[in-house]
């Protein structure tokens, strides 16, 4: 996904369509051949698929932390699946304030608490020109998607989090920039004994270089 100079923007850095939608194509033993599955699925789904098709059926491994995400190996073999939904955040460069998204079935939502709430039905308007969140007809929606992500994050916890990280880091950068001791690696070299200037083969070399063991 890019967004190409669409809305004056370029490089993803937004959840608009161009940029988030991402056609996944899965290929191999068991799956139908020319079959499009609708529901939207994560980068987070990738370990849990990838798990369910080396596992052959059986158990996945244990792991030391929970990992996000459900596997699409059941959609990817024709089968059905009722969850038709993704979460995205959103926290680098372009943005004052964490950027969230929510897109369940036909309907995406994006919060930023520095910007008004967006809604859009990515099936009807597909380039996403119109904004429901304010249409009376979508106020319930609307707000049920808001207090969704109110419960899913707090933004402003989150963005004191990048907020102390971005200060951590430039207290470093500092430090290390003021002609302060050098972390990049620099081998010692001794051009005397670096290179073969006479007839003294390799092996004779490596003879004199080892340390001659007491008899």
């Amino acid at each position: 996904g890019d967004m190409l100079g669409d809305r004056g923007v370029f490089f993803k850095m937004s959840f608009f369509e161009r940029s988030a939608r991402v056609p996944l194509i899965m290929a191999g033993p068991g799956i139908p051949e020319g079959t499009t599955v609708p529901n939207a699925c994560s980068l987070l789904d990738l370990l849990p698929t990838l798990l369910d098709i080396a596992s052959d059926g059986g158990s996945w491994p244990e792991f030391d932390t929970p990992i996000s995400g459900r596997s699409l190996w059941e959609l990817a073999c024709g089968g059905t699946d009722d969850l038709d939904e993704t979460v995205g955040e959103y926290m680098a460069v372009l943005t004052s304030h964490p950027l969230f998204m929510i897109r369940r079935g036909r309907h995406k939502y994006i919060h930023c608490d520095s910007d008004p709430p967006l809604l859009y039905d990515v099936e009807a308007d597909p380039l996403e020109r119109t904004n429901l969140a304010d249409e009376p007809g979508c106020a319930e929606l609307s707000a049920a998607f808001a207090a969704e992500t109110v419960q899913r994050w707090d933004s402003a916890a989150i963005r004191e989090r990048v907020l102390a990280s971005q200060r951590s880091r430039r207290a470093i950068q500092a430090a290390i920039g003021n002609n302060g001791p050098g972390w990049d690696y620099r081998p010692e070299r001794d051009a005397n004994t670096e290179y073969v200037r006479d007839h003294t083969t390799y092996a004779q070399i490596g003879t004199r270089s080892r340390v001659s063991l007491p008899a």
